[in-house]
């Protein structure tokens, strides 16, 4: 856990003050922690002091969750939200920030009873107390294993790198491997963009399938994210007919948890280096965020490997702690022309989730955010699908989100990228008339390739601005002459064969 301090101030009240981050002097918000000696009936009030931000869902309503082992183990009873008379405001103490400056405090205050058949009985049985629902490392390991041993069929985990802490930060693929097995490419018909999307196709060849990456977990303490995950990877690997088909037109590369040290020592935002590894995307150095730094690598390295075959989508999953629902965070920096794309699979989450807000969505890039994934990813690889999904850590304007609630919205997530990929683009036609684009050519893939040129201020620049320079030098001396038959072919099979690299 991270409380730090426990000052009895009277009977049943405490003042508690929170750890900082590793190697920080700062963020404090999150907590997780066992409390031994609760007696049944008894009123006990909570003052937490050393808090950072200005603001929070508790003077909305939101409240903190208590776990007993032995209700679990006995009864079956989970987590309980508890807690009443909560408050949220600034006291007058300050703290030293990282840039040693004086920066205000603030207290969120509760008080709180045992639920109902909370055992009291064994004072060495202790209660747990948490902010949102916790989701460990060990429980990560755990689902990935128990995926690995029963989807083999479309589920790969890997490693992406070391952490600073010497743990594995996991990388897993989903697709269809199998399928492609049966699929027969006619030499006469290299790969093309133009016909990705034919109504009568039933599923693409492995090189043909265009990537989406998705990340969570950068922010230990918004453990909602993995919940939000854990129903994501549930989903993908799914008997669901939507999951089969979504898998025979998409890879997906996913790092579930990228900040596993943060995770396990119990930060809320950093990890063992001090570092938010959420502004580290632009310059990420590999001695203090690795994680980042080997990602941002493979991005980049998929990126290159032909222009068919480029990330359609990065979509990294957060919590939040000041807002409601669940919204999307975008990034419109390029011209009018293409900000209707950005808004695209927002506008096809709010069709696929109950709990989606897209009054509470935005799409305008900040200074502050400029280091941040999906800013940095959109910026580097010119690609309009890319945003930050947050989920809020209290829920919606009437009830608290539940873990299935944050499940299905891991769900909701992949059907909603189903939509966008989907060969029947009825869907996708519609939502993007409603924003103000009336007309469509050869399905959305060709058209967000259009956006990223348009972007770059030069719409038949549109592949050399999104690959590696050796790749760009390659493309631009074929400029000058008609790749014939036999060159066609030789590219599809070194394709083919790198394709197989990064699976």
């Amino acid at each position: 856990g991270n409380l730090s301090q426990a000052i009895r101030i009277g009977e049943f009240e405490y003042d508690l003050l929170l750890s900082s981050d590793t190697n920080s002097m700062c963020h404090v918000q999150w907590f997780y922690f066992a409390i031994y000696g609760l007696k049944r009936r008894r009123k006990y009030r909570f003052n937490f002091l050393n808090l950072e931000k200005q603001d929070s869902l508790y003077n909305l309503g939101m409240q903190p969750l208590m776990f007993c082992p032995l209700a679990a183990s006995e009864l079956g009873i989970g987590w309980k939200r508890v807690g009443t008379d909560i408050s949220y405001y600034l006291n007058p103490f300050t703290k030293v920030t990282n840039e040693r400056k004086r920066a205000s405090c603030y207290s969120a205050s509760m008080i709180f009873k045992l639920p109902d058949r909370f055992s009291d009985d064994n004072p060495n049985s202790p209660h747990f107390f948490s902010y949102c629902y916790p989701y460990t490392y060990r429980n990560l390991m755990t689902d990935l294993a128990n995926l690995q041993s029963s989807r083999k069929h479309c589920f790969k985990k890997s490693l992406l790198c070391k952490t600073l802490g010497g743990n594995d930060c996991p990388l897993i693929t989903i697709t269809n491997f199998s399928e492609t097995k049966a699929v027969n490419i006619r030499e006469e018909e290299p790969c093309s963009e133009t016909n990705l999307f034919d109504d009568d196709l039933s599923f693409l060849p492995v090189s043909q399938r265009r990537y989406v990456v998705i990340t969570s977990r950068v922010h230990p303490g918004e453990t909602n994210a993995s919940w939000m995950m854990r129903g994501l990877l549930k989903f993908l690997t799914s008997d669901s007919a939507e999951a089969f088909s979504l898998r025979n037109h998409v890879i997906f590369k996913i790092v579930p948890m990228l900040n596993p040290d943060g995770v396990i020592v119990g930060n809320y935002r950093c990890n063992l280096a001090g570092v938010d590894l959420n502004r580290k995307w632009s310059k990420p150095d590999i001695s203090t965020s690795p994680t980042i730094y080997y990602l941002k690598r493979l991005l980049l390295k998929i990126h290159g490997v032909a222009s068919n075959q480029k990330i359609l989508a990065f979509i990294d999953m957060h919590g939040h702690s000041r807002k409601r629902s669940l919204f999307m965070y975008g990034c419109q920096e390029g011209k009018k022309s293409t900000e209707a794309y950005v808004e695209l699979l927002p506008n096809l989450m709010n069709r696929r989730c109950e709990y989606f807000s897209l009054e509470s969505c935005n799409y305008k890039v900040t200074k502050a955010k400029s280091s941040c994934g999906r800013v940095s990813v959109s910026r580097k690889l010119k690609i309009p699908f890319s945003y930050t999904i947050e989920a809020s850590l209290c829920g919606s304007d009437t009830y608290h989100f539940h873990t299935s609630h944050f499940e299905r919205m891991g769900r909701d997530t992949a059907k909603a990228i189903w939509d966008l990929v989907n060969p029947n683009q009825d869907i996708v036609k519609e939502v993007l008339q409603s924003l103000g684009v009336a007309e469509m050519e050869n399905g959305i893939i060709e058209d967000d390739m259009e956006a990223c040129g348009q972007q770059n201020g030069n719409p038949s620049s549109r592949r050399e601005a999104d690959v590696c320079p050796d790749v760009q030098k390659h493309s631009r001396s074929n400029q000058v002459q008609k790749v014939g038959k036999k060159k066609r072919l030789e590219r599809h099979v070194h394709n083919q064969s790198r394709t197989r690299q990064l699976l």
